[in-house]
C-alpha cells in the first residue's frame, strides 16, 4: 500500500515518469543494482525513535538493527546524493 500511497503522490506531483519504485532489502538491491545512475538516495528507516535524545550523543553505530553504517554504505555506493532522515 505505501508504495501504491508514493506513486499516487508522484502523479499528483507531476513526477511519476521520473521516478522508480521499488520494494526490497535495500543492502540487497545496492549491491545487485545495474541500471542507470542514480540521482539521489533517501533513507528513512527505524532508528529507534526520541530515546535517543536523553542521551549525550548520537552515534549511526549506536543502533543495532538496522545496520545505519551499513544502509548508509550502500546508499553511497549507489549515489553521492544520499539524504538520512531519523
Amino acid at each position: 500500500q505505501r508504495l501504491r500511497d508514493a506513486a499516487h503522490n508522484a502523479c499528483v506531483y507531476g513526477v511519476r515518469d521520473r521516478m522508480e519504485f521499488v520494494c526490497d532489502d535495500f543492502v540487497h538491491f545496492a549491491r545487485t543494482y545495474a541500471g542507470p545512475p542514480v540521482d539521489a538516495v533517501f533513507l528513512s528507516p527505524p532508528w529507534g525513535g526520541p530515546g535517543h535524545l536523553d542521551c549525550e550523543s548520537f552515534s549511526l553505530r549506536d543502533v543495532g538493527c538496522p545496520d545505519l553504517v551499513a544502509l548508509f554504505a550502500a546508499a553511497a555506493a549507489l549515489s553521492r546524493r544520499v539524504a538520512l532522515y531519523l
